[in-house]
């Protein structure tokens, strides 16, 4: 998609301030959206997946970027959700329920997604991308932000010394391996374990097979300069990497958000209107 898309739009204060507020209560209480689609056979399936905030922002820290896309992790082993294809989803927080509608992107290792790139931009020029002492912003930072941080910082300054030596301008560019390290970065070790496992949650197997042991915890050590991650353990690195490789963030691009309060008896529809959005009336 082309234009200037709104990465501010109208209901997502409503949805921060939401899980926000889910995330306060209940820290380790994550939030669940029952995605459904269709098959290559135009067969209809369901899927949950957990709800993990916006592409490219933290929660808990500044990024210095925006966007509009709603991410979520999946297994690329199990997944059954088809990149570039329509979606519904609902989701219940904080007593109001969200029914949404998009498109679904899936961001794999080495994947393009730059028919999405308009969705999200870079909020001004500062620190973020010149800075690059860590220690200034270890106490800034989540770790996962400080990966994200290293690898568009890495790319912005590739880019920023090939334009001088061509004596052109080199503008902000989001860089999508950044989102996916952040992603990784951000698993509780014990999820991020089970991407490494010789077969994934819920993937089926044959009966006859044997049972690998399966290691229950995977931590990352630290980051490289370029927000790589890295374990000294050179068997725990060869897992990560096993596990990168099957590690999926999926981005969901909204062209319809229709959300109800039942105390309230409160609802409320807005509609993707090319780059804008509209507020739908509701009579009845």
């Amino acid at each position: 998609m082309t234009g200037n898309v709104d990465v501010y739009p109208p209901w997502k204060k409503v949805l921060q301030s939401k899980t926000h507020a889910a995330a306060l209560a209940a820290p380790e209480k994550a939030i669940y959206l029952s995605v459904a689609t269709v098959d290559a056979d135009n067969q209809p399936f369901a899927e949950l997946l957990e709800y993990r905030g916006f592409a490219g922002e933290d929660n808990n820290g500044e990024t210095g970027w925006a966007s509009d896309l709603l991410t979520s992790v999946s297994d690329k082993r199990v997944l059954k959700l088809a990149d570039n294809s329509k979606f519904a989803a609902t989701f219940v927080v904080e007593g109001t329920q969200f029914r949404i509608r998009g498109t679904l992107h899936l961001l794999t290792q080495g994947a393009s997604v730059d028919d999405i790139k308009d969705h999200i931009v870079h909020k001004k020029i500062s620190k973020m991308l010149t800075e690059s002492n860590e220690d200034d912003m270890s106490e800034k930072v989540s770790v996962a932000t400080k990966s994200f941080l290293k690898r568009i910082r890495s790319q912005f300054h590739r880019r920023h010394k090939k334009a001088e030596e061509q004596q052109e301008e080199a503008p902000p560019e989001f860089d999508w391996e950044a989102e996916r390290l952040r992603q990784w970065h951000d698993l509780q070790d014990s999820t991020r374990a089970t991407f490494c496992w010789d077969t994934a949650p819920g993937e089926l197997k044959e009966e006859t097979e044997e049972e690998l042991p399966r290691i229950q915890s995977l931590e990352i050590g630290g980051t490289d300069a370029e927000g790589w991650f890295k374990n000294e353990d050179e068997g725990k690195q060869a897992m990560l990497e096993r596990g990168y490789e099957n590690f999926v963030v999926v981005l969901l691009e909204l062209s319809e958000i229709d959300t109800y309060t039942l105390s309230e008896n409160k609802r409320t529809l807005f509609r993707k209107d090319g780059a804008s959005w509209a507020k739908v009336p509701i009579h009845g």
